[in-house]
Protein backbone atom coordinates (compact mmCIF):
# COMPACT_ATOMS: atom_id res chain seq x y z
CA UNK A 1 0.00 0.00 0.00
CA UNK A 2 1.04 3.60 0.24
CA UNK A 3 0.66 6.77 -1.76
CA UNK A 4 1.10 5.25 -5.25
CA UNK A 5 -1.43 2.50 -4.51
CA UNK A 6 -4.02 4.94 -3.15
CA UNK A 7 -3.55 7.27 -6.11
CA UNK A 8 -3.84 4.42 -8.59
CA UNK A 9 -6.97 3.14 -6.89
CA UNK A 10 -8.56 6.61 -7.08
CA UNK A 11 -7.51 7.50 -10.65
CA UNK A 12 -7.37 3.98 -12.14
CA UNK A 13 -4.24 4.70 -14.19
CA UNK A 14 -2.66 1.25 -14.00
CA UNK A 15 0.39 2.64 -12.22
CA UNK A 16 3.39 0.45 -11.60
CA UNK A 17 4.91 1.14 -8.19
CA UNK A 18 8.55 2.24 -8.16
CA UNK A 19 11.05 -0.02 -6.47
CA UNK A 20 13.13 2.98 -5.48
CA UNK A 21 12.56 6.64 -4.73
CA UNK A 22 14.96 9.54 -4.73
CA UNK A 23 15.55 11.33 -1.44
CA UNK A 24 17.74 14.42 -1.27
CA UNK A 25 18.82 17.03 1.23
CA UNK A 26 20.36 20.23 -0.13
CA UNK A 27 22.62 22.66 1.66
CA UNK A 28 21.98 26.40 1.51
CA UNK A 29 22.34 27.69 -2.05
CA UNK A 30 22.21 24.23 -3.64
CA UNK A 31 19.48 23.09 -6.04
CA UNK A 32 18.28 20.26 -8.24
CA UNK A 33 18.78 20.96 -11.94
CA UNK A 34 15.62 21.72 -13.93
CA UNK A 35 14.66 18.70 -16.02
CA UNK A 36 11.73 16.74 -17.46
CA UNK A 37 10.85 13.36 -15.99
CA UNK A 38 9.43 12.01 -19.24
CA UNK A 39 10.17 13.81 -22.49
CA UNK A 40 8.69 13.11 -25.92
CA UNK A 41 10.65 11.79 -28.89
CA UNK A 42 10.86 14.71 -31.34
CA UNK A 43 10.30 12.45 -34.34
CA UNK A 44 7.44 10.22 -33.16
CA UNK A 45 5.90 12.30 -30.37
CA UNK A 46 5.92 9.17 -28.16
CA UNK A 47 6.90 9.37 -24.51
CA UNK A 48 10.43 8.09 -23.91
CA UNK A 49 9.63 6.05 -20.78
CA UNK A 50 6.62 4.61 -18.93
CA UNK A 51 6.54 7.19 -16.13
CA UNK A 52 3.04 8.71 -15.86
CA UNK A 53 3.14 10.79 -12.68
CA UNK A 54 5.79 12.55 -10.66
CA UNK A 55 5.29 13.22 -6.95
CA UNK A 56 7.48 15.69 -5.08
CA UNK A 57 7.19 16.12 -1.32
CA UNK A 58 9.07 18.70 0.75
CA UNK A 59 9.93 18.15 4.39
CA UNK A 60 11.00 21.63 5.47
CA UNK A 61 11.12 22.65 9.11
CA UNK A 62 7.71 23.77 10.47
CA UNK A 63 8.89 27.40 10.82
CA UNK A 64 10.20 27.58 7.24
CA UNK A 65 9.18 30.49 5.00
CA UNK A 66 9.95 31.05 1.31
CA UNK A 67 12.13 34.05 2.23
CA UNK A 68 14.65 31.53 3.60
CA UNK A 69 15.07 30.03 0.11
CA UNK A 70 14.57 26.43 -0.91
CA UNK A 71 11.05 26.88 -2.27
CA UNK A 72 9.59 24.30 -4.62
CA UNK A 73 9.77 25.73 -8.14
CA UNK A 74 8.04 23.78 -10.90
CA UNK A 75 7.91 24.71 -14.56
CA UNK A 76 4.27 23.68 -14.98
CA UNK A 77 2.77 27.05 -15.86
CA UNK A 78 1.95 27.87 -12.23
CA UNK A 79 3.96 27.74 -9.05
CA UNK A 80 2.54 25.81 -6.08
CA UNK A 81 2.25 28.51 -3.42
CA UNK A 82 3.53 27.31 -0.07
CA UNK A 83 3.27 23.71 -1.21
CA UNK A 84 4.68 20.84 0.79
CA UNK A 85 4.20 18.65 -2.26
CA UNK A 86 2.91 18.40 -5.79
CA UNK A 87 1.81 15.58 -8.11
CA UNK A 88 1.87 16.20 -11.85
CA UNK A 89 1.92 14.37 -15.17
CA UNK A 90 5.46 13.34 -16.06
CA UNK A 91 4.91 13.60 -19.80
CA UNK A 92 5.44 16.97 -21.37
CA UNK A 93 2.89 18.38 -23.81
CA UNK A 94 3.78 17.76 -27.48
Amino acid sequence: EGFASALDRQLQLGLRRPRRCMAACYESGAFYTAHRDNDRDQTTGELKNSRLLTAIFYANDPGWTSEKGGALRCHLGAEPAGAAGVVHESGCPP
